[in-house]
């Protein structure tokens, strides 16, 4: 059998078992077991594939059909231009999160040297990311699941210049310094929620998900307990859920902030909602 006959045997497969994108699935799982790439089927696809390979595929194939996550077969993938591990005990990385990132890197323009805090990290996706693109700033990936924090600590090597730090976000505020950001993709699914959640998204850590009754639990708490470490003219940006702009920015208010913003991600949606300590 060729790479290309595998290749059209997992999407019929995936097909058959309702695969969002089967086309797509099997060519990554194609390319992580063979090395040969969907652009490169064409010519490449027509060597065999070996015994090994297939059963290997063949094994992957399965998992997903029954609605694993792609993700974690593949063991990494892809956000704001970097590769990041992954597996389960981490969330995964999403494209709407690149929306947070690229508010932040907005909000510190004029700043030099800028210390920010990234908690809840996971997998430290938003940390890399932002020293990506300023490698002059002190970035503090603050997470506590046992689970998650080796992919950070993977994730993070190439960028010096963020520290992983293991700890309960609200019993670590006094050691960190006073900083010019704060980000966050806290959870925020409420209980009703959780228990309607997807199948691919229950193989994710509960941890990184259940955010109580409404989902709004972290952020009330950060909203506090954070306010004053900011600097003078420092900024707060958090990842929302579907529905929860309103809600945050009632508790930003609440909680004494100003100038609240709001950006939408590429459905429409507002899914980052920001705001400073000072007019």
């Amino acid at each position: 059998m060729t790479i290309r006959q595998a290749y059209l045997r997992a999407v019929g497969y995936l097909r058959a078992y309702s695969s969002d994108s089967p086309e797509f699935d099997a060519a990554q799982l194609v390319e992580a077991v063979t090395g040969v790439s969907r652009g490169r089927l064409p010519l490449e696809g027509q060597e065999d594939i070996t015994p090994t390979q297939w059963k290997k595929l063949r094994a992957l194939t399965d998992r997903r059909a029954q609605k694993y996550p792609l993700q974690y077969l593949l063991g990494q993938w892809d956000f704001y231009g970097l590769t990041f591990a992954v597996g389960e005990g981490v969330l995964i990385p999403r494209p709407d999160t690149e929306i947070l990132v690229e508010t932040g890197l907005q909000l510190l323009a004029g700043i030099d040297h800028p210390v920010i805090y990234d908690l809840c990290s996971g997998s430290g996706c938003i940390a890399a990311a932002v020293a990506s693109q300023r490698p002059d700033a002190i970035v503090y990936a603050v997470e506590i699941s046992a689970d998650a924090f080796p992919y950070l600590l993977k994730n993070i090597r190439p960028f010096p210049g963020v520290k992983p730090v293991q700890a309960d976000i609200f019993e670590v505020v006094p050691q960190l310094p006073s900083c010019h950001l704060i980000l966050s993709n806290p959870p925020y699914l409420s209980d009703n929620e959780m228990d309607r959640l997807q199948t691919e998204v229950t193989y994710e850590p509960k941890l990184a998900l259940r955010a109580g009754e409404n989902g709004l639990a972290f952020y009330r708490r950060i909203a506090g307990a954070y306010r004053e470490k900011l600097l003078p003219q420092g900024h707060i940006a958090f990842e929302v859920g579907y529905r929860q702009s309103g809600p945050v920015e009632g508790i930003l208010r609440e909680k004494g902030w100003r100038n609240i913003e709001k950006a939408m991600d590429y459905n429409g949606i507002e899914r980052v909602v920001s705001a400073s300590v000072q007019p």
